[in-house]
């Protein structure tokens, strides 16, 4: 493809994503399956320039009030070249103009206005803009993390690391990384999990034998260390609650070297489809998938799983805010509404989960936002009428579960995504009493 076809391309995208209800990431997968004329490297292109757009949009609507031009895909495509390639206007309208499949050709007006450009630094833009975030959140981030607000605020411009849990059934991260460098492909172990490795470069390996063999899962590290916390042990009997595609009930498995019972759960049995292929391609088969009933009722087999799991795993549905990295698209359509929506729904799940857990067993809740109102606030709220449970101190378990750097300071975990290039993530971990 021309460079011309390629910007063209980032242009449809985001106006077939404006026009869907479907996520940034099934728009993109549909458009090239309709595509393969479209090579690896235009792909590659075209994706990454896509998501740079959604992740720093409000600069770039800031750019666009600034110059006094109407907000458009097309015009959003083309700006972006000015402020993050640093490409002259000239240079852009001979190289990204021409061809059959180019972008209609800068209006007279529109030409006039964009040679006012100036460098982005010359240009005082509000503070959401900058933040590339709905001021509401902007807000709330400040009020919740203070003096770290600014640097959280910036990471959420960068793409998130590509990031792998190895799977113990199969190989270890020594072996691993050592075929990956050999392979002319550059990998680090992770800085705080011990069991994931990280890409330091994008690079897909959905096809390579390390993936396709089950050495490797796709798994963020912070999802990662959440698993690892949850202290699941061989032999043990574990639930995770909202399991959705199953990625922590695998690495749980593998962290009970496969041995014991673990019943992943969800309302929507769609979600879970991927759980066995999964496991079969990791060699793990003590995994069993139910679905969830409406609120209010349960099944035969779930009544009599009250008060005998060792773990209970509740990876609550939540505003996602800590993968917004990777889902830009999510955090301009969320809404303070749905947060409020999120957060009753919330408490509904951790009440029903906690019934779950056996005297002495543990009681994990855990969220990728970073929004104390789904996080510390849920867990509070949930302690204040559930005397019978009692906070474990993440920090007391850490070094016990093998990982790295230093605990956190506090009884819960939060990861921010400027700390080591993790998703954002909250953990809390109770203990029900005997």
């Amino acid at each position: 493809m021309t460079p011309s076809a390629r910007l063209a391309a980032v242009s449809e995208l985001l106006e077939l994503l404006e026009e869907s209800q479907s996520k940034a990431d099934f728009v993109v997968s549909t458009y090239f399956r309709n595509r393969r004329f479209a090579g690896s490297k235009d792909r590659r292109w075209i994706t990454e320039k896509f998501y740079m757009i959604l992740r720093r949009r409000g600069e770039l609507d800031g750019y666009l009030e600034f110059l006094g031009l109407p907000v458009s895909s097309r015009l959003r495509s083309i700006i972006s070249l000015l402020a993050f390639d640093m490409f002259l206007l000239a240079d852009i309208k001979s190289a990204y103009f021409s061809g059959p499949h180019a972008l209609a050709p800068l209006e007279p007006e529109e030409e006039k206005l964009l040679k006012a450009w100036v460098t982005p630094m010359d240009v005082n833009l509000p503070e959401s803009a900058v933040a590339n975030l709905p001021d509401w959140i902007v807000q709330k981030i400040r009020v919740a993390y203070g003096d770290r607000a600014d640097q959280i605020l910036a990471a959420f411009k960068e793409r998130a690391p590509a990031t792998f849990r190895v799977n113990h059934q199969k190989s270890d991260v020594q072996k691993v990384l050592q075929q990956l460098q050999q392979e002319g492909i550059d990998a680090v172990s992770t800085d705080v999990s011990p069991v994931g490795v990280m890409l330091k470069s994008p690079r897909n390996l959905m096809q390579h034998a390390l993936y396709q063999q089950g050495a490797l899962d796709v798994q963020d590290e912070a999802a990662q260390i959440a698993a690892i916390l949850a202290g699941a042990k061989s032999g043990q009997s574990v639930m995770d609650y909202c399991a959705g595609a199953g990625g922590k009930a695998l690495a749980m498995a593998d962290r009970m070297d496969n041995q014991g019972q673990i019943i992943t759960l969800d309302i929507d049995k769609k979600r879970m489809r991927d759980i066995e292929p999964r496991s079969k391609r990791a060699g793990i088969n003590c995994i069993e998938t139910a679905v969830l009933p409406p609120a209010g009722s349960a099944s035969d087999q779930l009544l009599s799983l009250v008060s005998t799991m060792d773990v209970v795993f509740v990876d609550a549905p939540c505003s996602g805010s800590g993968t917004w990295r990777r889902q830009p698209d999510q955090k301009w359509n969320f809404t303070q509404e749905r947060l409020g929506e999120l957060t009753e729904l919330q408490k509904g799940i951790f009440e029903q989960a906690s019934q779950y857990v056996k005297p002495g067993g543990t009681l994990v809740y855990a969220t990728c936002s970073l929004l104390p109102e789904e996080n510390q606030g849920q867990v509070e709220q949930f302690l204040k009428s559930h005397s019978e449970f009692k906070v474990i101190s993440v920090r007391d378990r850490w070094s016990e579960v093998g990982l790295r750097r230093e605990a956190p300071e506090g009884p819960y975990l939060q990861i921010t995504p400027e700390q080591f290039g993790a998703d954002g993530f909250f953990v809390a971990l109770l203990q029900r009493q005997a």
